[in-house]
């Protein structure tokens, strides 16, 4: 790919990512959902597809969450629905951004899904609030292996803040985002399945940190 061809990756990236952190410092249309070992849920309806967030704290340092929040090959240790992933190159690694390919698992006669992402990764300024985002945004054209047993979904956002915490920096706050279109038919039971539990891989993320999903 060429230079020009990054740097226009990089921008989309970078806008999106400025969305991204517009919604997470929004306080407007959020509700509170449900709450599991101290991980705060919450919902902000929309016209098209509801955004999640999860709120909790790790006792691990930032760098450490962000090693495994950025791993696609980990995401199946925290992530309850995520059966694979990969990146499929590398645009530029100071950011890691890259395209990447992820599938979920299937079952209950619904048909595993698939996305394909540009992602990266980005320590936040002292103006955005200081620590790291991790985000990531579907992208066409980038997999070119055979998905036909997959059904492709959208996402439109989906991402972490993790900052230290103000009176403990070996301790993070992690705050994890996502609004995906899961395409296709899925009954409303599997969706709400996912608003539930897609926001407690923060548990998940604590249980391969710290031995405990304790907070």
């Amino acid at each position: 790919m060429s230079s020009t061809d990054v740097a226009q990756r990089k921008a989309e990236w970078e806008e999106g990512v400025k969305k991204f952190l517009e919604v997470a410092a929004s306080t407007d249309g959020w509700a509170e959902s449900h709450e599991k070992l101290g991980v705060q849920v919450h919902r902000k309806d929309t016209d098209a597809i509801a955004i999640i967030k999860g709120v909790g704290v790790i006792k691990a340092k930032p760098e450490a969450v962000v090693e495994i929040c950025a791993s696609l090959e980990q995401r199946p240790r925290w992530d309850t629905f995520f059966e694979g992933g990969k990146l499929l190159e590398v645009l530029e690694e100071p950011n890691n951004l890259a395209f990447g390919h992820g599938w979920t698992k299937g079952g209950m006669g619904v048909w595993p899904r698939d996305v394909a992402l540009l992602l990266g990764q980005r320590p936040l300024t002292a103006e955005e609030g200081g620590g790291y985002v991790l985000y990531g945004q579907s992208i066409n054209g980038v997999v070119e292996e055979d998905t036909s047993k997959f059904v492709r979904a959208t996402v439109h956002m989906s991402g972490f803040i993790i900052r230290p915490l103000p009176d403990n920096a070996e301790h993070s706050s992690v705050t994890y985002i996502f609004q995906i279109d899961g395409a296709g038919w899925l009954p409303s039971s599997i969706t709400n399945l996912g608003y539930t539990y897609q926001p407690l891989g923060i548990i998940g993320l604590r249980k391969i940190l710290t031995g405990s999903p304790q907070p």
